[in-house]
């Protein structure tokens, strides 16, 4: 199971029609650029108990609202370029409140890559140093977006359709 949030519509456009172009002579997997750029609230996880878990953990995200991430900017971490945000405490927030709801009420234990979480987008992965090297120079001086929202989520699971909704409007 797996619970993320998407980029508002403008930022995703931007952002996306600038990799798309850094990347026509370089020839990196689009993979990550094929679907919504999304946030992870949480790692993903294996459970029985959906249907049961499905509801509140929707009313949990969508109470949070909107979530302003200010500006974005590049990060390169191992073989993949991040995209970062300015403003992390609310989705860091999210965060912690999805992993105590499930640890409280389901038993879903904190992953290791929950106690160090770092909200991010992933935008290129790929096992040449070389070629990320080249794509991180190209796109740093060109992925300057401000007013950053995530204002979508969704809830899905391997086996079923991705459930997507709005997020509250009140701005936090």
């Amino acid at each position: 199971m797996w619970a993320c949030g998407l980029l508002d519509e403008v930022s995703l456009k931007k952002i996306r029609d600038i990799c798309v172009k850094a990347n026509s002579d370089m020839e990196l997997s689009t993979r990550f650029l094929d679907f919504p750029f999304h946030v992870s609230y949480k790692r993903s996880f294996y459970t029985d108990e959906y249907e049961k878990i499905f509801p509140g953990l929707k009313e949990l995200i969508k109470e949070e609202g909107r979530i302003a991430c200010g500006s974005v900017y590049l990060q390169r971490i191992g073989d993949m370029i991040w995209l970062r945000f300015e403003k992390e405490d609310g989705l860091k927030a999210l965060h912690e409140k999805a992993d105590h709801y499930l640890g409280k009420g389901y038993g879903i234990e904190i992953d290791p890559f929950d106690k160090t979480y770092v909200p991010h987008v992933t935008l290129f992965r790929d096992e040449s140093e070389e070629k990320l090297d080249q794509m991180y120079e190209k796109l740093e001086s060109q992925i300057c977006v401000r007013d950053v929202w995530i204002e979508r989520s969704f809830i899905g699971t391997k086996n079923r359709e991705n459930i997507f909704f709005d997020m509250k409007r009140e701005d936090k």
